[in-house]
């Protein structure tokens, strides 16, 4: 059983997804669905665990104590040696015993460390504790509701725009205009159109607040300033000196500060890299993964690694080299870009603008495509052409298309053909937990408790290993399990044996197409799963998952009618 107080609900098109307190997720079906169980009250859940989500089969209310609570938050405080003077006012308790029903015991300790005049601004405003980052909005709506504070709408405004922008950047927008963030709010809030206007107004006045307004559209403060100044760099672009010892065809890729080399998949770009890098051994080539990091040579690091970014930020502020090459651009956000601009001499990016962006925010690459000069490589190597590449395996349900990527996968085996399955989602039938689980059972012989990795088992490397400051294994790095001992897994992986601890490696018969974005394999099984909104499957994303395949590319779709006849192209 899960109990505890509700601080989330999402609705989705099978149930509801329920945080309680403030890690657990809980999948409640619709016909379990108990309209009582109602958000920043209390819940208790009958289910079972399935994977990260616990399934509910029963959900019942009950009713939170915050006066237990309160003396749990007395008895936390005598522990740590925090003396509660006096006699508590009634909204000091509620709020302490709610930090602690959510499950916030280390900052709970913070707060009641404060002094009385810090202590009393966040209990007159509960969302100062969203938008000075000590909890996330929902947790402080949690607590804003519970109180009824604070009074103005002043008071709570900054916090629902805040969320909104961070919400939207993760869905791929930078900004949103006023009327789009108006919108957005009265759907959040239910407050009426008349009532935000002036309030959004005076949000775009006052400093401090994490949000800029300018020509109409509204940002994240570091958002905005991070790609002003990154492309205020960019425009600033000088003339240098090519290397000695180049071709004709790529000098202008060396004739000024900033260039981009740009091709579709298999248009030859990591191999032009290398070249470039061995006409000096003062130029570093990096790429924003691992696992591209490890594909342009043993001497290659991630952007990350090398400029080293940690909990502060990136530290290292000045690279010595002559030039910096990165690869996978197209994965770049602008605190990257930023980053990589202020500490390297020079910088060859190189990427695609069909790829996919990086997860959240929009394509920085895009804009940079805007702005620098360009070596576009237009004849490609890995296969002839999209159509002949590609097939289509049109499936009537998500049962269908298990059965179909299994078929594919055991007969791709059969004939030991190199193969991946990618899927652009995590969960649901048609997401990478379920699809591993499936095709662990389907190829491997040696079975196992579900999720749980065994020798002759796919993987992948799910962080950079490090030795002695040198690379041995990029996350992203996939190889087969060789063998097993205690907490640890003998991989090969590139040719090598490496020993991992067994949470450095996961499953990877089903990769995302974000993870597999930058490699290839000679055939691929592209999963487009149903009920998955249009605005999620762009163009780009599509375009990733069917140009992975040097061979071929099967790609699993929904339609009406099947197609069996794809084994003859093998």
């Amino acid at each position: 059983m899960v109990k505890g107080i509700i601080v989330q609900k999402v609705r989705t098109k099978r149930g509801e997804r329920l945080r309680v307190r403030s890690k657990k997720w809980i999948f409640v079906p619709e016909e379990k669905i108990n309209p009582k169980v109602i958000l920043a009250e209390g819940g208790a859940f009958k289910g079972e665990e399935k994977g990260d989500v616990f399934v509910a089969e029963s959900a019942v209310p009950f009713e939170i104590e915050l006066k237990k609570a309160f003396d749990a938050v007395k008895r936390l405080a005598a522990k740590e040696g925090i003396e509660i003077t006096g006699s508590p006012l009634t909204l000091f308790k509620k709020v302490t015993a709610l930090l602690y029903l959510i499950g916030r015991r280390a900052f709970l300790k913070k707060f009641l460390s404060w002094h009385e005049g810090k202590k009393n601004e966040y209990l007159s405003n509960p969302y100062l504790f969203y938008t000075r980052q000590h909890l996330d909005f929902y947790s402080a709506r949690l607590i804003s509701e519970r109180t009824l504070l604070p009074f103005s709408l002043s008071g709570s405004l900054h916090a629902f725009c805040l969320h909104i922008l961070e919400e939207a950047y993760k869905r791929g927008r930078e900004s949103l205009t006023v009327d789009e963030l108006l919108k957005e709010i009265e759907v959040l809030t239910g407050m009426k159109n008349e009532d935000i206007i002036g309030g959004i107004a005076l949000l775009g006045s006052l400093k401090g607040l994490r949000i800029t307004v300018d020509n109409g559209s509204v940002y994240l403060s570091y958002i905005y300033f991070l790609k002003k100044r990154s492309i205020e760099r960019l425009k600033e672009n000088p003339a240098v000196f090519p290397f000695t010892k180049t071709e004709d065809k790529i000098k202008p890729l060396l004739s000024q500060k900033y260039t981009i080399l740009s091709g579709t998949a298999g248009t030859g770009k990591t191999t032009l890299l290398r070249k470039i890098a061995g006409f000096s051994n003062r130029i570093i080539l990096s790429a924003t993964t691992g696992k591209a990091a490890k594909m342009l040579g043993p001497k290659a690091v991630t952007v990350h690694s090398l400029l080293g970014f940690g909990g502060g930020g990136f530290k290292i502020k000045s690279l010595n080299c002559d030039l910096l090459i990165v690869d996978e651009a197209s994965m770049l956000d602008w605190g990257t870009l930023y980053a990589i601009l202020e500490a390297a001499p020079r910088v060859i990016f190189a990427g695609d603008p069909d790829q996919l962006p990086p997860v959240e925010g929009e394509s920085v690459f895009r804009k940079m495509i805007e702005v620098l000069p360009i070596l576009k490589l237009e004849k490609v190597f890995r296969f002839r052409d999209l159509d002949s590449n590609v097939r289509e395996i049109p499936v009537k349900n998500e049962g269908a298309a298990i059965s179909m990527v299994r078929k594919i996968a055991l007969f791709l085996q059969k004939k030991e053909k190199e193969f991946q399955v990618i899927t652009p989602i995590h969960s649901g039938p048609l997401g990478t937990k379920r699809l591993n689980f499936m095709l662990q059972r389907a190829l491997n012989r040696n079975g196992g408790p579900p999720g749980q990795v065994e020798i002759g088992d796919r993987v992948i490397v799910t962080k950079n290993i490090y030795v002695d400051d040198e690379l041995l294994a990029s996350n992203g790095q996939t190889g087969i399990v060789e063998g097993k001992e205690d907490e640890y897994a003998v991989v090969r992986t590139k040719g090598e044996k490496i020993l991992f601890k067994k949470d450095e490696i996961e499953l990877a018969y089903a990769l995302t197409v974000h993870k597999f974005q930058g490699s290839e394999a000679d055939y691929m099984v592209f999963v487009v799963p149903f009920d998955v909104d249009k605005e999620f499957l762009t163009d780009e994303l599509l375009f990733v998952g069917k140009t992975r395949g040097k061979l071929k590319t099967f790609v699993v779709t929904p339609e009406k009618n099947s197609n069996t006849q794809y084994m003859k192209e093998v």
